[in-house]
């Protein structure tokens, strides 16, 4: 379901003075913010369509679990009984950031694609599980950055 539901990410929409609207996915180590454009209520209830949904990590005293949150209400997609979680982002999959968009001298990054987010499972000192996926299509996020876009409501003050 994770994967399923990165691979639904709309691409950002460039602004005219060159800042990225504020549905474009933004992510920390705990939980990401994204726009989704699918033709079903699934993995996240209430997102066919166009929606902003967040996934996030919860993390109990014994293991965690990985929820995802929309307009629709909150859907568990992952449960684990050991271990702490957390994402990771990489514009090409060599160097990953706790963040994304990524900030290098107090200058926003884009590396002209959508960003890979990993999600990590780590018991102790090893990692036990990963899973990687591309936050939706390289080519409609070159359209995007472009100025080409589709006519998509802003979020703004409607935030998951």
């Amino acid at each position: 379901h994770y994967r399923r539901l990165l691979r639904q990410a709309a691409p950002p929409l460039m602004q005219a003075d060159g800042s990225i609207d504020d549905t474009s996915l933004v992510g920390i180590s705990t939980s990401l913010r994204f726009p989704v454009e699918s033709e079903q209520a699934e993995p996240c209830p209430g997102v066919a369509g166009y929606a902003v949904v967040r996934l996030r990590v919860e993390r109990k005293a014994k293991g965690g679990r990985l929820v995802c949150d929309s307009a629709g209400g909150s859907y568990q997609l992952l449960e684990w009984s050991a271990g702490e979680a957390s994402f990771s982002y990489s514009g090409d999959g060599a160097e990953w950031f706790e963040t994304w968009p990524i900030r290098m001298k107090g200058v926003l990054f884009d590396p002209g694609e959508p960003p890979l987010v990993r999600l990590s499972l780590r018991q102790g000192s090893r990692t036990r599980l990963l899973w990687v996926e591309r936050a939706g299509d390289r080519a409609l996020h070159g359209k995007a950055l472009a100025g080409r876009t589709s006519g998509r409501p802003s979020s703004r003050n409607r935030r998951p």
